[in-house]
């Protein structure tokens, strides 16, 4: 795959292929290395491994693939031709276990998967229903002894279920060698038929092909059907792959081809949208919106959103109509509930001041010098008309993931004092009120979206929002344009006022704590 252990992260991918992944990646390095070698193996030779054949529930459908203990009988041939790492494999019992160690290792690591991943069941591949190998309580992976091999590799291809289930022969109870034997199952039946992932279907897209470079992976439902407003959609497994820009849409967790497929370009979008699902997320290519998701949760929402902006979709904010046009409420009109009491503030309590909006993150990796920035200004403008208002969020990285008394804390270890309010949205359907103004009344080069915490708006003294500033702009920076707004063109520094574009980035604090959290959120695009 390309990837060391540590690179790789499935825990935004639902599904069982994932699942099974990670349970490779659990396996001791050994059988991996070994289960790696085996694959490549039977790759080789799988014209001797594999074969079209009818399945019985399929009756006239040709189905390629092998029963596994006929898998178990090649792999048995491999083991004694080639000598494989860790302790010396002693006995034939030993030896037809780690076999099937490896057929386990096989299943989890997508090389192959059983027929009856066709019928997208959850219970598939479920070891409480799966055969039992009564083996000595260590799995001896090893350079194999070739006595053990005499007459095994013959006897195992014909060999039935049930003859994997004898215990081999202990050593007497007495004898101070003897050892507890112990049982062990495993993922598949020998009667299963193997189907193989990796060369099966050129012509097709499985979960498979796309499970590597996944960002998210969950089952949402989609727009389909004239009932689709009732029954919320109809089910689909999504697939968000970065390394491949795409979503990927599937039947299933283990769907063998797609339902659809959209790149994502530089003229793709997404939007949350509550128009036809309450937590819908509809995808356009140019113009056009081609695909209508439903998150069905807000975090599913959220994650899934998040994963199409990662893997190059920009966003596409939708704003409520009645605010983006002239008709709308006035700032001072707008109100919002102050944190922990829920106060309900209207923003009329600030007529006639200079007001600084910031979506805040206590635990930021950024947030120190932003608070460090926005204290700084409070003590030295508060008295002469600077009102600084910030908006707890969490939908940026889970930076703001505690409650009401959590913040609070915090705030108070910033030493800031200025205005906090309750933790809410910034963005989509359920985005607060002040936010939905202030984008609609600002938006950038980039659309209204707000890309990370801490984006910053400046509102003049008669409620009039005047400048929109991207996360990575440094509170601090503001000052001239503060000044400006408190003072009038004849305060200090006033000639120095240009306003700088949400896209700039600002030499400052801020830039020298860029983090990879920052990076990631600024190479989407900027505020």
């Amino acid at each position: 795959m390309g990837e060391t252990t540590d690179d790789i992260d499935y825990s935004q991918c639902q599904g069982r292929i994932f699942r099974r992944k990670e349970a490779f990646l659990s396996l001791p390095s050994t059988l991996q290395e070994d289960a790696k070698q085996c694959e490549l193996y039977l790759t080789a030779h799988k014209d001797e491994t594999f074969s079209a054949r009818h399945h019985p529930p399929l009756m006239l459908k040709s189905v390629y693939g092998c029963k596994a203990r006929e898998l178990i009988h090649m792999i048995l041939g491999w083991l004694c031709d080639v000598r494989v790492s860790g302790s010396k494999i002693e006995t034939q019992e030993e030896l037809k276990q780690y076999a099937h160690d490896i057929v386990d290792a096989l299943l989890l690591d997508g090389f192959v998967a059983p027929l009856k991943d066709s019928e997208n069941k959850p219970s598939t591949l479920s070891r409480s229903n799966s055969i039992s190998l009564q083996a000595p309580p260590q799995s001896a992976a090893g350079a194999v002894n070739q006595d053990t091999c005499t007459n095994d590799v013959e006897g195992s291809a014909q060999a039935d279920a049930p003859n994997t289930e004898k215990k081999p022969e202990t050593k007497d109870s007495s004898s101070p060698e003897s050892t507890a034997v112990s049982t062990k199952t495993y993922l598949f039946r020998e009667n299963d038929v193997l189907t193989p992932v990796v060369f099966s279907d050129a012509t097709r897209v499985s979960v498979w092909d796309v499970a590597d470079g996944a960002i998210f992976a969950g089952f949402l439902k989609r727009k389909a059907g004239i009932f689709a407003t009732f029954t919320q959609g109809k089910d689909v497994y999504v697939i968000v792959n970065e390394r491949k820009k795409a979503l990927y849409l599937f039947e299933g967790d283990t769907a063998r081809g797609t339902s659809a497929i959209f790149e994502l370009k530089e003229n793709s979008q997404v939007q949350m949208d509550a128009t036809f699902f309450d937590y819908g997320i509809n995808i356009w290519n140019g113009e056009v919106c081609v695909e209508v998701l439903n998150g069905i949760s807000k975090d599913t929402q959220q994650q899934c959103f998040d994963a199409l902006l990662q893997a190059g979709a920009s966003a596409q904010e939708a704003i409520v109509k009645s605010q983006s046009g002239g008709g709308g409420p006035s700032f001072y009109e707008l109100s919002d509930m102050a944190l922990g009491t829920k106060e309900i503030i209207t923003m009329d309590r600030y007529k006639g001041k200079v007001v600084l909006v910031v979506n805040v993150a206590t635990k930021s990796n950024v947030a120190t010098v932003n608070f460090q920035d926005l204290v700084y200004l409070h003590d030295k403008y508060h008295a002469q008309g600077l009102a600084i208002l910030a908006f707890p969020c969490n939908q940026f990285g889970g930076n703001e993931p505690g409650s009401a008394t959590d913040i609070a804390n915090a705030a108070s270890q910033y030493t800031a004092t200025f205005q906090f309010f309750e933790k809410g949205d910034v963005n989509g359907a359920e985005a607060r009120p002040v936010f939905n103004f202030l984008k609609a009344k600002l938006p950038d080069t980039f659309g209204q979206f707000i890309k990370w915490d801490f984006a910053k708006f400046l509102i003049d003294r008669e409620g009039n929002p005047v400048s929109r500033y991207a996360p990575k702009q440094a509170p601090k920076s503001l000052e001239p344009s503060i000044k400006k707004l408190l003072f009038g063109e004849n305060s200090p520094d006033s000639r120095a006022t240009t306003e700088l574009p949400a896209d700039i980035e600002v030499e400052g604090a801020c830039k020298s704590v860029q983090t990879d959290e920052l990076e990631k959120s600024s190479n989407l695009a900027q505020d």
